[in-house]
């Protein structure tokens, strides 16, 4: 009864239907050569029955992680959506998005290899692909803030090293007048002004690690300036 009835559970999953009916002619036929005195046959029946059963059931079961896997990989991509419509708003807001864009469409890839590989058959590749999924997602609502802050740092680096040049040009101005020789300052000054208008341009593109880089190529420049003399 007990094998009758994991067999009936494992039947309301479809695919195991071909090992179901093998099992039941099984049973039933170690049920009648029992009952004719054939105790060895009866044996085997049943042996097969369960055998058959146990196919059945660990397909039902493959099928069940498979369902589990659709319903998890689910879950995600409507986290994919309502973190999408929250970076839209903060893109709307003037906040900096570029780093959550990014980390989101990380997240959209990673989801998309864990379909994959649940329709390859393999669940537990696609649980952790789907949870890989799921961290980006929760990354990409984090950089949020930290984008927007980096960016206001990033932009306070850039306004005081323009007041850094304007002492420095200060200073090799009021060194000319009094006749000193400034030797390349001047050149260095252009060129550290010029490194500071490409920082501007990154910045304004949303290339803060470049803008960066342009803002410490200016501030070396000034400092080689004012050692010329």
């Amino acid at each position: 009864d007990d094998e009758l009835s994991s067999i009936d559970d494992a039947g309301e999953q479809g695919d195991a239907e071909d090992y179901i009916d093998d099992a039941r002619s099984d049973f039933f036929d170690a049920v009648r050569s029992y009952l004719d005195g054939d105790y060895s046959d009866a044996e085997d029946y049943l042996s097969d029955a369960e055998d058959n059963a146990d196919e059945a059931l660990d397909i039902a079961g493959a099928s069940s992680e498979d369902d589990d896997a659709q319903d998890y990989i689910d879950e995600v991509e409507d986290m994919i959506d309502d973190a999408e419509d929250e970076i839209d708003q903060a893109d709307a807001d003037g906040e900096a998005t570029s780093e959550s864009e990014d980390l989101l469409d990380e997240a959209k890839d990673a989801l998309d290899d864990a379909q994959t590989a649940l329709d390859d058959g393999d669940a537990d590749e696609a649980n952790d692909l789907a949870e890989e999924a799921e961290d980006l997602v929760n990354d990409a609502l984090d950089a949020i803030g930290d984008s927007s802050s980096d960016s206001d740092d990033i932009e306070d680096m850039i306004d005081e090293a323009r007041d850094d040049l304007d002492d420095a040009w200060d200073t090799v101005n009021e060194a000319i007048d009094d006749g000193d020789d400034v030797g390349d300052a001047e050149d260095l000054l252009n060129d550290a002004e010029d490194a500071l208008d490409d920082a501007e341009d990154a910045f304004d593109d949303g290339e803060d690690d470049d803008a960066e880089d342009y803002v410490d190529e200016a501030l070396d420049l000034i400092d080689e300036a004012l050692d010329e003399f």
